[in-house]
């Protein structure tokens, strides 16, 4: 399980730097106006890395309290956000 945790982690970690790309050209986006419902959709987009640190943080304190089941599903979250926001950005993507 540890295994698991640490591999998920890194993989996080290396999400980063694209998020940090994708975040800037999300903010060019909005050179023209957006609608409030893009406005709410960058804030969810932003919150990603709180998102990773916070749960990596549960996850953690689930093992040391010996609930792996618990670590697995706050250690899997992230990686939902990731398959979401890049199947969103092909979508958007794909439109034009």
């Amino acid at each position: 399980m540890k295994v698991y945790l640490v591999i998920s982690q890194i993989f996080y970690l290396l999400t980063l730097p694209v998020w940090l790309v994708f975040l800037m050209v999300a903010f060019m986006g909005f050179d023209s106006g957006a609608p409030p419902v893009a406005i709410v959709i960058l804030y969810i987009y932003m919150a990603y890395p709180v998102v990773v640190i916070v749960l990596s943080i549960v996850s953690w304190v689930c093992i040391v309290k010996k609930k792996p089941r618990a670590a697995l599903v706050t250690t899997s979250i992230p990686s939902l956000w990731v398959v979401v926001v890049t199947a969103f950005f092909i979508m958007i993507s794909s439109s034009y």
